[in-house]
C-alpha cells in the first residue's frame, strides 16, 4: 500500500492514514479485496472519480480551458486493489507474449525513450541504405476514453483471461462515474459508458490490448509500426520499390482508417514534407 500516493475526496479515511497502520488494518482489507476477487464484483463505492481542474502554469489565464490540466483522484482501496490485478495481468500478458513488441507504453523496460530511440534506429538504417522514409503520425483523439468495453472483453478473452477474471474486468468497468472540481465549483457526476478510467493503474495495460490489433494490420501492408500508448508511429522506405511501396501506405493507411472508425477517433492531420 505504501507505493500508492493519493487517494479521493470520498474516502473514509485519508491515504496516508492507511499507511501508517498497515500492519493493524492490513488483514480486514485483505479480506475486503479477496471478497472482491471471489465475487468478480469490484464495489461500487469505489467507481466514483473526481476529476480536478488544474493550470498548466501559474500565470496562466484561467479564463481559457485550454490552460487546464485535469487529474482523476480514484478511492485509495481501488487504485490498491487495481495494482494487484494489473500484477496479475501484467505478468500473464509477458510470459504469453500477448504483447506487442512495438508497444512500449507502460511496460518493463520500456520508455518513451525505447520508443523513440527504436523510431530513430529505423529511419537511419533506411537513410545508411539510401533509402527515403514515409513517417506517419496517428492521432488517436481522447483514445483512453473511447475504449469499447465490449470489445475490450472479447481481446482480453482471446488472450486466455478466464471467465471469473474477465467477469470482475468488466465489473470494474460498467456503472462508473465522474465529477469535476474547479474550486469554489463541484460539477454533478455523469456516467461513464465507454473507456477506461483515468488513474488507474489498470487502465494502462487494459489499454494495450485493446490496441493490439492495431500493429498486426500495420504489419500486414508491410508498414512498421511503433507506439507508445496511443502515439504511434509507422515508418515505410519509399525507394526500394517505390510503386509497391506507395500501395502499400495507401492500402495500410485505408485499413487502418476503416479499424479505427469501429474502436478509436483518428483525427485527420497535415502532410509535412521535409
Amino acid at each position: 500500500m505504501n507505493s500508492i500516493h493519493s487517494g479521493s475526496p470520498s474516502d473514509p479515511c485519508p491515504h496516508h492514514v492507511y499507511n501508517k497502520t498497515d500492519s493493524t488494518i492490513a488483514p480486514q482489507l485483505r479480506k475486503v479485496i479477496n471478497l472482491s476477487f471471489e465475487t468478480a464484483t469490484f464495489p461500487e463505492s469505489w467507481k466514483h472519480a473526481e476529476i480536478h481542474a488544474l493550470l498548466k502554469k501559474p500565470k496562466a489565464d484561467p479564463n481559457d480551458l485550454k490552460n487546464f490540466r485535469t487529474i482523476s483522484l480514484l478511492p485509495f482501496m481501488a487504485k490498491v486493489t487495481e495494482k494487484i490485478v494489473n500484477a496479475q495481468l501484467t505478468q500473464h500478458l509477458e510470459d504469453n507474449s500477448i504483447l506487442d513488441p512495438s508497444q512500449s507504453g507502460f511496460r518493463r523496460n520500456h520508455s518513451t525513450e525505447t520508443a523513440l530511440l527504436a523510431a530513430k534506429d529505423d529511419i537511419r538504417q533506411q537513410m545508411d541504405n539510401g533509402e527515403t522514409s514515409a513517417l506517419i503520425l496517428l492521432d488517436l483523439s481522447a483514445a483512453f476514453d473511447t475504449v469499447c468495453h465490449r470489445t475490450l472483453l472479447t481481446r482480453l478473452h482471446e488472450a486466455g483471461i478466464q471467465e471469473k477474471a474477465l467477469n470482475w474486468i468488466s465489473s470494474f468497468l460498467s456503472g462508473r462515474t465522474q465529477r469535476v472540481r474547479l474550486p469554489p465549483f463541484l460539477s454533478k457526476a455523469t456516467n461513464h459508458i465507454c473507456g477506461v478510467p483515468q488513474g488507474s493503474p489498470l487502465s494502462l495495460t487494459l489499454f494495450n490490448v485493446y490496441m493490439a490489433p492495431l500493429a498486426q494490420l500495420a504489419r500486414q501492408h508491410n508498414l512498421n509500426i511503433l507506439s507508445y500508448a496511443d502515439d504511434t508511429q509507422l515508418i515505410l522506405s519509399l525507394t526500394k520499390d517505390p510503386h509497391t511501396a506507395k500501395a502499400n501506405l495507401h492500402e495500410g493507411m485505408k485499413s487502418i482508417a476503416e479499424w479505427t472508425k469501429g474502436y478509436l477517433h483518428l483525427a485527420p492531420g497535415p502532410v509535412i514534407p521535409y
